[in-house]
């Protein structure tokens, strides 16, 4: 494999460890965010110990939980999230990708180009040296490029644009004037 990537995010077992939203537990994996974060970097030494040092370990991550105007439920913020990829960079991770939340029908998720932005643009800002991806509504090539030119983010994520539209990558391509084409074509040995 070239890379690695931690799931921590959309209320997979990871995700709901570091939201005191769902992390009920009675042990040490409880409470503090320190405890909370505990099995996520246990994940990051494993994988770091066990995976080529040359190669980049990613971590998707969630955050906020979406449910602050519920004033009496506690969530995961940005605060903590910065936090959390600290430590997961120095237990040797090498690159987070920022994403929405979902775990509880009740979060409501803000839906406009850019809305999970900012989130990047705080991690890069607060973690120097660790790799940025942004997502979420991202859908032209020079809404991207703004996006890392302005140093919000290092890279830029897209994928439910290509569910409306298949030919984004060369869409975006020509639209930031490349010489973009098709990959050739090849016969399946199975046909």
């Amino acid at each position: 494999m070239d890379t690695v990537e931690i799931q921590g995010a959309y209320g997979y077992l990871i995700h709901t460890f570091l939201s005191p939203l769902t992390n009920h537990r009675t042990d040490k994996y409880r409470g503090s965010l320190e405890n909370r974060a505990r099995l996520l970097l246990k994940v990051v030494r494993e994988v770091c110990a066990n995976f080529s040092a040359e190669k980049p370990i990613f971590l998707r991550l969630s955050f906020p939980d979406c449910v602050e105007y519920l004033s009496n439920i506690p969530s995961f913020v940005i605060e903590e999230a910065v936090q959390v990829a600290r430590w997961a960079k120095d237990a040797g991770l090498d690159i987070i990708h920022v994403v929405a939340v979902g775990h509880t029908p009740r979060e409501k998720i803000p839906r406009f180009p850019d809305y999970l932005v900012h989130y990047a643009a705080q991690i890069r800002q607060d973690v120097p040296g660790l790799v940025v991806i942004a997502v979420r509504i991202i859908n032209s090539g020079k809404q991207a490029q703004e996006i890392v030119e302005s140093g919000k983010a290092d890279l830029v994520a897209a994928a439910s644009v290509f569910l409306k539209h298949p030919t984004f990558a060369l869409d975006a391509g020509r639209e930031l004037g490349v010489d973009v084409t098709y990959a050739p074509l090849h016969p399946c040995r199975y046909a």
